[in-house]
């Protein structure tokens, strides 16, 4: 007798950021390919993207894809000035505040979770941020998503390993924070890639999904290159492969050959301290 298969989710990140990137992850929502979708609410696509959002299944999560990090201020600068105590968390707070309300104006409801560009909402003093958020404006109700892993896991997984280190430690530190008031969480995570590797994306994602356990969640970032991707990040091919890879019926049968199946992470996710 087979064991159970274990549910886990794909979330793909950067809806809003480009035309081709919206519509890439519109498709593979629609295809049942993913559980969540996670929203860049201050870039200038957002408005005119957000109305594909109207035309999908029900069940799809839908998050804040909180982005502190740009060209005037980069994730190094944004990173020293959390680590030495320097950041503004005001400031940090009413840039997030804002995102939150484009978000709630486009899709006339709260986010079903929260997590960063970059990872950012991780970060000292801003994971402070995102737990007072989540406590008064979300009274409590969404997930919020964190990077950590174990070190057995991520030995396991030979894609981009000292970054994955890296945000695992990161994601630990966050996951302690939000613990201790109670906020839901991933269990674990995958999908740290560098975007250069030589290997497919099925090779990446066949990685990701080796002895899988509930609540993973694996990030994806899938896309179709336009003018306006390129214009605004350097990751372009990359999505493309990976759209196509989820596209198809490889990445079904990877997902069965795993063991595991997709379910969204509010349905699997453990209380983090609990």
């Amino acid at each position: 007798m087979s064991p159970p298969a274990i549910p886990i989710a794909l979330c793909a990140d950067d809806f809003g950021l480009a035309p081709g990137v919206s519509q890439a992850i519109a498709d593979l929502a629609v295809a049942g390919r993913l559980t969540s979708i996670s929203c860049m609410t201050g870039t200038t696509h957002w408005r005119a993207e957000s109305g594909r959002l109207r035309d999908l299944p029900d069940g799809i999560e839908i998050g804040l894809h909180v982005t502190l990090a740009s060209h005037d201020r980069s994730l190094a600068v944004l990173a020293a000035e959390a680590f030495s105590g320097r950041l503004n968390s005001r400031a940090i707070a009413s840039e997030i505040e804002t995102q939150l309300d484009r978000f709630e104006a486009a899709a006339g409801r709260q986010p079903d979770f929260l997590d960063g560009h970059l990872h950012v909402h991780q970060l000292p003093s801003i994971r402070d941020v995102v737990a007072e958020i989540w406590r008064t404006r979300l009274a409590g109700r969404p997930w919020i998503r964190n990077t950590a892993t174990s070190a057995e896991r991520i030995a396991r997984r030979p894609v981009a390993r000292l970054r994955a280190g890296a945000l695992s430690c990161l994601g630990a530190g966050a996951r302690r924070r939000w613990s201790s008031i109670g906020a839901a969480t991933n269990a674990d995570f995958a999908g740290v890639r560098d975007f250069n590797e030589s290997a497919g994306y099925r090779t990446l994602m066949r990685h990701y999904l080796r002895n899988p356990r509930a609540g993973l969640l694996v990030m994806c970032h899938p896309g179709l290159p336009d003018s306006s991707l390129a214009a605004v990040d350097p990751v372009v091919e990359p999505r493309r492969g990976e759209f196509d890879y989820l596209a198809s019926g490889e990445f079904v049968d990877d997902l069965r050959a795993a063991g595991a199946y997709l379910q969204p992470i509010s349905r699997t996710c453990a209380r983090v301290g609990s």
